[in-house]
């Protein structure tokens, strides 16, 4: 999951901090640095919640229906 985040990292976090909080592209990048080294710590347990759904087309459902 880490590196999922990691690899997310700049698109989920330009958002709310660039346009959310007026931060330029460079402040960005610099805290993205702390939050790296942060995420690349063994130490800390991080836990977040989130939701699969899925779906199943039944056997007797036919294409027009």
């Amino acid at each position: 999951m880490r590196t999922v985040v990691l690899d997310g990292l700049d698109t989920m976090i330009f958002g709310p901090l660039g346009r959310g909080l007026g931060w330029s592209r460079e402040e960005v990048q610099v805290y993205l640095v702390v939050v790296r080294k942060c995420l690349m710590n063994n130490r800390v347990r991080s836990y977040f919640l989130f939701h699969v759904s899925y779906r199943q087309k039944p056997e007797n459902e036919t294409k027009d229906e």
